[in-house]
């Protein structure tokens, strides 16, 4: 059975693995790559058009791009599964794999998509085989499609990350031959305006059907749907070094009441979904675990982040003894609303520590701010001060 004190190490841990420098860099993905899917040999004058996209991607968005052209032999669908199979092995689960086709589609006696090179080709590529390798994936997915019937879908369930298309046209519609509106083309350009500022793949899809050049409608679908949030389509830049990003001019600290635990890569992407863009870090400052008794909580509980690990013990046993009492929903403690609280956690009525007594202050905590900015410091010596 997983103890209290390693559940909570998880979500630590996952929480921090998935907010590594996010609120510096805003980059929702540490690494992308993007697959561009087409056939060696096809009827359609498609090659332009996808080497512009290609080198918008690559130049635009930071991304890894590369391009599988696929042969009419009879090996076309174990080259692209292998294809598939090997990302597995090659991106991180915080990644995010662009797969991108354009040429023939059409449905089988069965209704599933198939992929051609040609009208008159004889063979096929079984892509609703394919796409079930995708759901298997911890990392995110995006198909970009552009042929007709392109929303044609085939059901599965993904465990983890999300999965989503924009398909250049229905399922049972055709779309546009290679020319100066068609979907890639279109989809290229409203990629390129949107490459520093970042943009939801609902919203590019929006915008692509609202373009009065546009001749099918494209189609958005989310095939994962375990997900509030949507796939970012943004550039990728470098990490920014320690000590250049922005220094905070106002800490928050907030106090989150859970009625269970929660996974760390939950809180993450709650986080980074909708924290407002002055948000320049956000880290858990303490967890701290249901107990009967305020004793049961030291071993159970965490009280280690940037803030609270700096003081001493005894101003962390102090924390945890007024967390403990204003716990209890109903009790005289968790209604007090006496106005000496000498810190308040957003306007919420529980002490956190009596500040008057100057002997909770370790003075290591004050002298050894080399690694806190100037900020922490005028913080500490506030408080001291009015204590």
């Amino acid at each position: 059975m997983t103890s209290p004190g390693n559940t909570i190490n998880n979500i630590i841990n996952s929480y921090k693995d998935n907010t590594r420098q996010f609120f510096l860099e805003r980059n929702p993905y540490n690494k992308v790559h993007v697959l561009m899917v087409w056939w060696a040999d096809t009827d359609l004058q498609i090659e332009r058009e996808v080497e512009a996209l290609s080198k918008l991607f690559r130049e635009d968005f930071g991304y890894d791009v590369s391009t599988l052209k696929l042969p009419e032999n009879g090996t076309q669908d174990l080259i692209l599964n292998s294809e598939l199979l090997s990302f597995h092995n090659r991106l991180p689960d915080n990644a995010l794999l662009i797969i991108f086709y354009s040429g023939h589609c059409d449905q089988d006696q069965h209704g599933y998509s198939r992929w051609f090179a040609r009208e008159d080709s004889d063979q096929y590529l079984s892509w609703h085989v394919s796409q079930q390798l995708l759901f298997k994936t911890p990392y995110d997915v995006l198909l970009l499609l552009d042929c007709c019937h392109a929303a044609l879908v085939a059901k599965g369930t993904k465990q983890k990350g999300r999965f989503e298309m924009i398909a250049a046209c229905a399922s049972g519609c055709k779309t546009i031959a290679p020319s100066s509106v068609s979907f890639t083309r279109i989809l290229t350009k409203e990629l390129k305006r949107h490459a520093e500022t970042g943009i939801s793949v609902d919203n590019l899809t929006s915008i692509i059907r609202e373009n009065a050049s546009i001749t099918a409608t494209p189609v958005f679908h989310d095939f994962a749907r375990i997900s509030n949030t949507r796939i970012i389509l943004k550039r990728v830049s470098g990490p920014i070094p320690e000590g250049f990003g922005k220094r905070p001019s106002l800490h928050m600290i907030l106090s989150l009441s859970l009625s269970d635990y929660v996974k760390g890569q939950e809180l993450a992407e709650w986080f980074k979904t909708g924290a407002p863009s002055e948000v320049v870090a956000a880290n858990i400052e303490a967890v701290v675990p249901r107990a009967t008794r305020v004793n049961d909580l030291g071993t159970s509980a965490f009280l280690s982040g940037p803030i609270f690990g700096g003081l001493s013990q005894r101003a962390k046993d102090e924390v945890l003894r007024e967390i403990h009492r204003h716990s209890k929903p109903g009790t005289a403690a968790a209604q007090d609303t006496e106005e000496n609280t000498n810190i308040r956690w957003l306007g919420s009525e529980f002490h956190t520590m009596d500040l008057s007594d100057h002997s909770i202050w370790d003075p290591r905590l004050i002298s050894e701010v080399d690694h806190w900015d100037s900020y922490h410091k005028s913080l500490l010596d506030d408080l001291a001060s009015d204590a």
